[in-house]
């Protein structure tokens, strides 16, 4: 029986303004708008896409935006659920939306459990108001659970795309290991015996 293409629901999270729908256009079609607001919405949830990765594996990934929702309330449940990835954002040139970072990874990670986790700066275009040694004591202090760190710019397309692929090779290498994982589990034998003996104690 024929196997589809694996897919994997990647999820955008953190404050209201940091340009998570910039990132999702990008994602979609290549494209930025200087508009800010809820009129900045696209107004579509999710968009896929299919990458290849280095060892030519391919697979889908299908993004979700909040669409603004963030700003009124925290996210359902539902939006963590089932996803492989978030992507969690904050603004280069927001300290705010940097220092709101340690809420948002507990809600995701609290949410999400098993997913992977990539810190995302946006708006590297600006002038920071994050340093880099910020952004290294914050992932020291999260205990590894960030698998990889970003600085992009949704307004010149810098790092956009690297972003993407680089959540295709982790969530194709992980996919790997677990597979790994399950194909040699070990043999339990409780009386020390060979699989295909018959005696038992």
């Amino acid at each position: 029986m024929a196997v589809g293409m694996p897919t994997h629901k990647v999820i955008l999270c953190g404050e209201y303004g940091v340009g998570k729908s910039s990132i999702f256009r990008r994602f979609l079609d290549n494209s930025f708008t200087e508009d800010t607001g809820p009129k900045s919405t696209i107004g579509l949830d999710h968009f896929s896409k299919e990458f290849t990765t280095s060892s030519g594996k391919k697979l889908r990934l299908v993004l979700w935006d909040t669409a603004g929702i963030e700003r009124f309330a925290t996210l359902s449940s539902s939006y963590y659920q089932s996803a492989s990835a978030a992507i969690l954002c904050y603004s280069i040139a927001n300290r705010d939306s940097f220092n709101m970072l340690s809420q948002h990874l507990l809600e995701t990670a609290m949410n999400m459990r098993t997913g992977k986790i990539i810190l995302c700066g946006n708006k590297q275009d600006l002038e920071s108001a994050v340093s880099e040694e910020d952004v290294v004591d914050f992932c020291n202090q999260c205990d590894s659970v960030i698998s990889k760190v970003f600085r992009i710019s949704c307004k010149e397309g810098d790092g956009v795309r690297e972003l993407f692929h680089a959540i295709a090779e982790v969530l194709q290498k992980d996919a790997e290991e677990r597979f790994d994982a399950n194909r040699i589990q070990p043999h339990f034998d409780p009386c020390g015996l060979q699989p295909n003996k018959s005696e038992c104690c």
